[in-house]
């Protein structure tokens, strides 16, 4: 049977169509998985360690300071050896520390210190971007990405008291659009989600 020239220019749509939105659904799956591909790889890394090597904290406060000699001596900044200590002592950990945690640990090691040294230390960290403040819980902890441009994201967990820091492009992507729709003019900006970690959930579970 002939179609007429008005069908067949209804099918010649509809195929356009199709096409169309198969296009649309593939470009929009492959965007979903590269967003998420950060997150999988890091939660498919970290089943795939084992459990007494998921936390070398040697190795973590050594690539901070790895990385804070470069930046600094990029900018033309002294890394003097209080700030070095104190972003040490942040980064040994990947639960958050009050400055006068810090304090307590420069005044065991060295005697007697005085506060404002440990402020000073921590805000030129923070200035830099080597440490971030977790404003919900007046602490620090170090960022262990700083040489890449990002906003900052937290995940703070309430029952073991650790916090992840999200290094994702696609969120401060969103922080930007979102800001940027308001006319403000953004000077810090920081996520904080509260909850339960992947680890204290399964023990829970």
């Amino acid at each position: 049977m002939r179609l007429s020239d008005s069908s067949q220019t209804l099918f010649w749509l509809y195929g356009i169509w199709a096409t169309l939105a198969l296009a649309a659904f593939i470009a929009a799956l492959d965007l979903g998985v590269q967003q998420r591909h950060f997150v999988l790889r890091f939660e498919q890394d970290m089943t795939a360690i084992p459990t007494a090597h998921r936390h070398d904290h040697s190795h973590c406060r050594a690539a901070a300071r790895e990385a804070a000699e470069r930046l600094t001596a990029a900018r033309g900044l002294r890394l003097t050896q209080t700030r070095a200590r104190v972003l040490d002592i942040v980064a040994e950990s990947h639960k958050p520390l009050g400055a006068y945690d810090i304090l307590q640990r420069l005044s065991a090691e060295r005697g007697r210190t005085a506060p404002p040294t440990v402020y000073r230390a921590l805000a030129f960290l923070v200035e830099q971007g080597l440490a971030h403040r977790i404003d919900s819980l007046n602490a620090f902890v170090a960022c262990f990405d700083p040489e890449r441009s990002h906003g900052a994201g937290f995940l703070i967990c309430e029952s073991c008291k650790s916090v992840e820091e999200i290094a994702d492009p696609a969120l401060s992507a969103a922080m930007r659009n979102a800001v940027a729709s308001h006319g403000f003019q953004p000077r810090r900006a920081v996520v904080e989600i509260s909850g339960v970690c992947a680890a204290c959930a399964a023990k829970a579970a």
